[in-house]
Parts: structure tokens; sequence; C-alpha cells
């Protein structure tokens, strides 16, 4: 039976069956849901048994190949002994977060080209002891304030400055968190100004068409016996009263202004329930992978109490700010110059009645 092993201190963690691909785990090996648990520092080996003597092989970490990760090509390739291939001990998984492929490839030994096949494929889940989560956030974010310095030192002669610097002194959401602050701001900074709006809402007048009762007491327009004629009535002869097509004219708050604002408020709760929609998907995809991330391989805290707790509750409050967000721009944009909504509104239960 072929297998692959990996192995810590000459102790095999877990072993494969190749053809299979099913693992077995030694009984003191950190594990969930049958999947071998191991931290990024760890020094482990690599087995292959048995090899072939006609084939080459090669492992593959993630997306990166083994002879990117150790110094010689020999130690790529693994040292044969006997009918084992094995790889020495290092820290193979290094840098690695989370579920990690493991990958196995194979070709002849003679081959012109690269004709390399997957032979054998597994999952590993690799805890970060390296580099804690905070510290990751914080490089990621100096990494990328360098950037921008760097490039504007680089375009600092070009016609392009004045853009580069008026975008660096600008404002750059780099998080979902960052999004959902500024529009509790600006939901913040829209308050009194939606309250002047109120106050004296931008109106103009619009006529609009709606049937009545006509008895004769007044002149008809030409719209209306043009309409009474199409249906074959005579406004002399026809029994009163007779239902005529009327022209009104009524002040009305659709302006432009107002259907601008209202669009962007409409704007603002879009990408506020969007931001409680990543938040409610986080804390899910968290507690998806508290089973790997929820196991002591060394004393203290694991890293699901030491890290993801407190960052389940930052998304709790996210989550909670995001859907308050939300109703506020749905509110401010259902009423917030409340003459005019309730003047539109009348005159929307008035024009409901026309029938053309």
């Amino acid at each position: 039976m072929a297998t692959f092993s990996i192995l810590r201190r000459a102790v095999a963690l877990c072993v494969w069956d190749i053809r299979t691909e099913i693992p077995r785990l030694h009984e003191r090996a950190p594990q969930a849901d049958g999947v071998l648990v191991i931290d990024e520092t760890d020094k482990i080996s690599l087995v292959l048994e048995p090899r072939k003597e006609d084939t080459e092989y090669r492992i593959v970490i993630g997306d990166v190949a083994l002879s990117d990760l150790v110094e010689t090509e020999s130690e790529s390739r693994g040292f044969r002994v006997g009918h084992q291939l094995i790889w020495s001990e290092q820290a193979y998984f290094e840098s690695a977060r989370g579920l990690t492929q493991l990958r196995v490839d194979q070709q002849p030994s003679d081959s012109v080209r690269e004709q390399w096949q997957p032979l054998f494929t597994a999952e590993v889940c690799v805890l970060p002891s390296k580099l804690s989560e905070v510290q990751y956030s914080r490089m990621a974010d100096a990494l990328q304030r360098l950037s921008r310095d760097l490039l504007v030192d680089l375009y600092g002669k070009s016609r392009r400055t004045h853009d580069l610097r008026y975008s660096k002194e600008g404002g750059v959401i780099r998080s979902h968190d960052d999004e959902l602050h500024l529009i509790e701001k600006v939901l913040r900074q829209l308050a009194p100004l939606l309250h002047t709006i109120s106050l004296r809402p931008a109106s103009r007048v619009i006529t609009y068409s709606i049937r009545r009762p006509y008895w004769g007491e007044t002149r008809l327009s030409p719209s209306a016996v043009l309409w009474l004629a199409r249906r074959g009535e005579s406004p002399r002869s026809s029994p009163r009263p007779l239902s005529v097509l009327m022209s009104h004219k009524m002040e009305s708050f659709d302006v432009p202004e107002h259907r601008v604002t209202r669009a962007f408020l409409s704007i603002l709760g879009r990408r506020a329930a969007y931001c409680h929609r990543v938040a409610i998907g986080h804390t899910r995809s968290i507690q998806e992978q508290r089973k790997f991330r929820d196991i002591a391989t060394k004393p203290g805290p694991t890293l699901y109490e030491s890290e993801d707790i407190p960052k389940l509750r930052r998304l709790a409050n996210a989550a909670r700010r995001a859907n308050q967000a939300r109703r506020m721009a749905a509110k401010r944009s259902g009423s917030s110059w409340s003459v005019a909504s309730i003047r539109w509104a009348m005159l929307s239960v008035s024009v409901s009645e026309v029938k053309t």
C-alpha cells in the first residue's frame, strides 16, 4: 500500500493512503474533524513510501512548490532511503494560515519537459504561531500606507503629482468598518440639512387628470369634449351626471432636488445593508472555522479564545450599527421632509383614482 506521512520527531502524526486519500491520525496528534492541525513553526519531515525508481516527485504546499521554500534543489527532491523518499525535517508550513493544501506530483525521470501529474492531495490546518492576527493586520496596514508614499515619491516630478497628493490627502476606505463609519458620519451631517428641507420643501405645479361627475355647471375644456367624443357621448343629450376626465393642477413636491436626496439616502441604506451582510457572513465563517482554531497545541489560550472571540464581539457591534444605519437612512428617505411627504401622499391617493 502506497502511503504518505507527516512526521514530527520521528513520530508519524498522520499517514494517508495515497489511493483513497484517507488519513490515519496518531492518537495524540491535534486534529479537528479528521484534519491534522499543526503550528506553522513546527519542524516536520515528509515520507513517501514506496517510491518508484523511474519516477520523479515534487511537493506543492498551497500554491508554492517545495523548491521555492528550501535552500537547495536536492532538499526539494527528497532523499532516497531504501523504498522510501524522505524530505528532511523543516518548517515547511511557515507563513501558512488555516486550511492548507498539500499536493504530491509525479513525472517520469527521463521526461524532456515538465509533465507533472497529481498523485496525492490532502489538507492540513495550520495555526499561525509566529505572528498574531493583530500584528498581521497592523503590518498589512503599514505596508499599504508605505506603498502610497513610495508611489508619490516615484512620480514626484511628473504632471500627475497633484492628483497623487490629492488622493493621498483624501479619505480611503480600507475596510467595511471604515465604510460603515463614513456612512454613520454622513447620516449625522445630513440630519440638519434634511430638517431645513422639511421646513420649506421645494415644490412645483403639475397637471394631472382625474375622472369626476359633471352636471353641466361649468364649461368643458376641449380635452374633456374630445374625451367624451371618443366615447360616443354627447355633453348635451347624455343623462346627468356625466363621468368626465378633467384636468386639475396641484402642488407637487416630487422635484429633482428631492429625488437626488432620496436616491443618495437609498444608496447609503443599501451600502449599510451590505456592511451588515458582510459582518454576519464573517461571523458565520469564524464560527465554522472554530473547530480548527479552538485547539490547544501549547499552554495558554487557543487562537479562537485570544483572537476570534474579541473579533466576534466587534463584528456583532458592527452588525448592530449597520442595521441601525440602514433603518436611519430608510426613515429619513421616507420622512426627511414631513410636510412634503404628507402632501405628496395626499396627491398619490388622488392620482391613484385616475383611469385613462
